[in-house]
């Protein structure tokens, strides 16, 4: 599950980690929290959303958190 930054809350990322935990309690460790902060983002896309280049961004970002997992495919 992936969380960022909303303005003044951080309501989306706790519930998200508590989504997590509570999956990885009940034996499922296949199931990883991802927060990024928004640093380095423009956010010129619509009404403040991610611009292209804020996606290339992400993009790189989650490459590099992919990239450190024990994945098996």
């Amino acid at each position: 599950m992936v969380a960022t930054r909303l303005a003044d809350t951080t309501v989306f990322a706790e519930t998200t980690r508590r989504i997590v935990r509570t999956r990885n309690e009940q034996g499922d460790d296949r199931v990883r929290h991802w927060y990024y902060d928004g640093a380095g983002l423009d956010y010129l896309g619509c009404d403040w959303h991610p611009s292209v280049h804020d996606h290339r961004i992400i993009s790189g970002l989650l490459d590099d958190r992919l990239a450190a997992l024990p994945l098996r495919w």
